[in-house]
């Protein structure tokens, strides 16, 4: 570059452990101005940055996968069979402490073996096994922690990108020895590889196989590894393999025990019945899930689905009214799904059921179209509740042709009505709270307490009481009706605060 020979804006390049970027411009007298800025302290940062969102985005995994796990419980009490429920637990509690064992026996430094047990659940979430060689072995301080979080986490995540999807049974193994006080880490996978012409390039200065981040350039991770000082690189076989200074133990081998996704023969569509698709990416909540839809009135589940390809080719065939939607699926996000269903012309509603609860995600949802947003784990109520608010929605949209004001207040407000009730106070039995909640969401206006118990059943002191305390609880919203003498009248409408 300095002698002209090499031309081009903002060259990237490593030299004795420093990330460099190189200009050289010339000037109007003939001669030229050469610029070097040092970005490396830049580059740890971003690289620390990088660090810090793998843990977050393993934490995010283990938290999904507790949610399925509680929400799977709660479905197994709830539907009644305990002794599967017995069953899950003891296969989830022997399963998690394997894990970790397998970890914490081979792998002595706590950084890196709570780093291991973390991406194990990201790794799950995608649908890959991670796994530890049995030849690792690590014991404590061989060497700073945080570097060889950074560097493991790295190679980890990389070989997810590539096993995710390319094979039927995708799988990353890393191994961690220490020899002396170097440690030798190893990351291996099954995807397809670097193609043998192109090998030479991982070294590169600023080559990747990636998009460039928004913070900075990629391609320097492999570079840096092999001019920083006390590490070392080897090619081996297919891949690329670095060594560099920083520990690791044994794997946590983790898969997911996946089902490839189910629907039967689709049957005539029938006006009655709302076929639904459940998408969730475990298969114990996706039957939990449809389990749940076939206990509710006027809805049949149409398929069951573990990944977004599953999912649009069932909606391919078409005859599919509504989907229940999982946001962590193995191949992309729900909410790319959403986007995606709606670009290829299906006008699918969606409820978004999962146990993502930022609210990026939930407003993002609802631009994209999502009807309701149930957080997991929830009990079958609070699923019911939603799908019969969505059930409404149809009614009234089908009813009508063009819609006046308080036609239009009524469509917008039905499905605000989808919520749990909270806990009754004593003396009140939740059926008879059911009782009231389904008359008056079933009618076209506020009713008098009179008329509540009449289409009820109740005796009017026992509807007037639910009634109160339903009011003062924000499920009901109240109206007075004025007449030309008397009291005014009290009217009940279901608001379902």
């Amino acid at each position: 570059m300095l002698a002209g020979r090499v031309t081009g804006r903002d060259l990237l390049t490593v030299r004795d452990g420093r990330v460099l970027i190189a200009n050289r411009v010339q000037t109007a007298d003939g001669g030229t101005v050469a610029t070097l800025r040092d970005r490396t302290e830049l580059e740890q940062l971003g690289r620390e940055l990088d660090a810090t969102r793998g843990l977050t985005e393993a934490l995010r995994a283990q938290d999904h996968e507790h949610a399925n796990r509680l929400h799977t419980l709660v479905g197994l009490l709830e539907l009644g069979m305990y002794d599967e429920a017995v069953e899950f637990v003891a296969e989830v509690a022997g399963a998690h402490r394997a894990t970790a064992e397998q970890v914490t026996e081979r792998v002595h430094e706590p950084l890196v073996s709570a780093l291991l047990v973390g991406k194990s659940a990201v790794a799950a979430e995608r649908g890959v096994a991670l796994r530890v060689s049995e030849e690792t072995c690590l014991p404590d301080r061989v060497v700073d922690p945080e570097d060889l979080v950074t560097v493991l986490g790295n190679l980890v995540d990389n070989a997810l990108d590539a096993a995710c999807g390319h094979r039927p049974d995708p799988f990353v193994e890393a191994e961690l020895r220490a020899v002396g006080t170097t440690v030798v880490l190893t990351v291996r996978d099954n995807g397809p590889g670097v193609p043998e012409e192109r090998r030479e390039l991982v070294f590169a200065d600023g080559w990747s196989t990636k998009e460039p981040a928004p913070h900075r350039p990629r391609g320097l991770g492999l570079p840096l590894v092999r001019l920083g000082p006390g590490r070392r690189t080897r090619r081996r076989g297919r891949g690329v393999h670095g060594g560099a200074a920083g520990g690791a133990g044994p794997g946590a081998a983790a898969g997911r025990r996946r089902a490839a996704g189910t629907c039967a023969p689709f049957p005539r569509r029938s006006e009655q019945m709302i076929e639904v698709l459940v998408v969730d990416d475990d298969f114990r909540v996706a039957e939990i899930n449809a389990a749940y839809v076939g206990r509710v009135p006027g809805f049949r589940v149409r398929a069951t689905a573990h990944t977004a390809a599953q999912a649009l080719a069932l909606l391919e065939r078409g005859g599919i009214d509504l989907v229940l939607l999982d946001h962590y699926l193995p191949d992309e996000t729900g909410l790319s799904l959403i986007r995606r269903i709606r670009q290829l012309g299906h006008h699918t509603d969606v409820i978004m059921v999962t146990a993502a609860r930022d609210v990026a995600t939930v407003q993002t949802a609802m631009r994209y179209g999502a009807l309701q947003y149930l957080v997991k784990p929830f009990a079958f109520p609070g699923l019911r509740v939603k799908l019969e608010a969505y059930a409404r929605l149809r009614r009234t949209l089908e009813d009508a042709d063009e819609a006046e004001q308080d036609q239009v207040d009524r469509i917008f407000g039905t499905l605000r009505t989808a919520s749990v009730a909270a806990p009754l106070p004593k003396g009140h039995s939740a059926p008879t709270a059911e009782l009231i909640r389904r008359v008056l969401s079933d009618a076209a206006r506020p009713l008098s307490a009179h008329e509540v118990a009449e289409r009820s059943g109740l005796s009017r002191s026992t509807a007037q009481r639910y009634l109160k305390r339903l009011e003062e609880s924000g499920r009901l919203s109240l109206t007075l009706k004025y007449g030309e003498t008397g009291r005014p009248e009290h009217r009940y409408a279901w608001s379902g605060r």
